[in-house]
């Protein structure tokens, strides 16, 4: 089933619209300034590279603990 063209259009434009600068100064966290990390996206043909503050000290992904299967 195709996707209405519509709904095609309004998620890319969301995606566009997350391309703008960011204005994140500080972790709400910690209060450490974020690195910027660019992660990619693909949708409908297009791609893009969007940046994500990622804060140094405060990363909730460095605490996930691994499990053995």
């Amino acid at each position: 089933m195709a996707m209405d063209n519509s709904i095609h259009r309004a998620i890319a434009d969301f995606v566009d619209s997350a391309t703008t600068p960011l204005s994140t100064v500080s972790c709400p966290d910690c209060g450490s300034p974020p690195e910027y990390h660019n992660f990619v996206f693909s949708y409908g043909g297009q791609t893009w590279e969007i940046p994500f503050p990622i804060c140094p000290e405060y990363n909730p992904i460095a605490h996930v603990r691994t499990h053995r299967a």
